[in-house]
């Protein structure tokens, strides 16, 4: 009698756990199902994702200040396509079991000190005017292409590398975008960036 008390505990336990990994439950949230998982990603390609999602949430949060400073859907537009990045991003992390690094960072507020000073610094010299506004948003997606190209050096994930492509021709139309609007306001020269 002992013996069918301890079984039937066990096999409750187990018919419990399958049950809580099911998708939509509690414990199997932010972990996909393995039948969504995809392949593994070496440490090169999780590191490039993970400085991507700051570079992109830098972006996003910085193209909001603009937008509020300066009310031009140059800004608005580039903010709404990196909060899509953004979540494209965010589910190709989970699909692959890579912690979010910006979780929990509301607008304005990162990981990194040292990308807390650089946001800080773009959105203090966008405000000083629209042409720095504009200067300060293609130095950072200019910033993107950089780390983008370097990553589709490294990168074997098809799908990784499929997502980098697009997010770099975005990156490359911002930045076209944003000396077409330079050159409007008649500006020219030079541009730096930062890395990350």
């Amino acid at each position: 009698m002992r013996r069918m008390g301890i079984f039937g505990l066990c096999v409750l336990v187990v018919v419990v756990l399958m049950f809580s990994l099911l998708p939509g439950t509690v414990l199997s949230e932010g972990n996909p199902p393995a039948s969504h998982r995809t392949s593994m990603l070496t440490r090169y390609e999780r590191t490039a994702l993970v400085k991507l999602m700051v570079n992109e949430k830098l972006a996003r949060d910085v193209c909001e200040v603009m937008y509020q400073q300066w009310e031009t859907c140059t800004f608005f537009r580039m903010f709404r396509t990196k909060k899509r990045d953004l979540g494209e991003i965010k589910e190709f992390l989970v699909s692959h079991m890579v912690p979010n690094p910006i979780k929990g960072y509301g607008a304005g507020s990162f990981p990194s000190q040292r990308v807390r000073e650089l946001y800080k610094g773009m959105t203090l010299k966008g405000q000083r005017s629209l042409v720095d506004a504009i200067e300060v948003c293609s130095s950072i997606e200019k910033g993107n292409v950089k780390l983008i190209s370097q990553c589709l050096k490294e990168v074997q994930d098809a799908k990784l590398r499929d997502l980098l492509k697009r997010l770099l021709a975005e990156s490359q139309s911002h930045v076209r975008m944003f000396s077409g609007c330079l050159r409007n306001l008649g500006v020219a020269g030079s541009i730096h960036y930062p890395c990350l």
